[in-house]
């Protein structure tokens, strides 16, 4: 699966291209102790390069890195309805 998510953060048109792949290897890099730089990298991975510039920019407020790339991937993955049997 592949998404372009068109994002506005202060202002600042941003746009990311997530894929499966990208999104396996985010959930893969998050360690108990070390959340914040996996969020970081997945938001450097998957921004559009033309939008590089203005994540640079944002990327120095404190906590937009969990805050944008949780943002990102509630955009990317699908509605799933689970139900389980008893």
């Amino acid at each position: 699966m592949e998404k372009t998510i068109k994002a506005t953060v202060n202002s600042k048109e941003l746009s990311f291209n997530v894929t499966t792949e990208e999104y396996n290897q985010y959930i893969n890099e998050m360690q108990m102790d070390n959340k914040i730089a996996p969020a970081k990298n997945f938001l450097v991975r998957t921004v559009d390069k033309d939008s590089k510039k203005e994540l640079s920019e944002l990327l120095k407020l404190p906590g937009l890195e969990i805050q944008l790339a949780s943002k990102v991937i509630n955009d990317f993955l699908p509605d799933i309805t689970i139900e389980m049997g008893k």
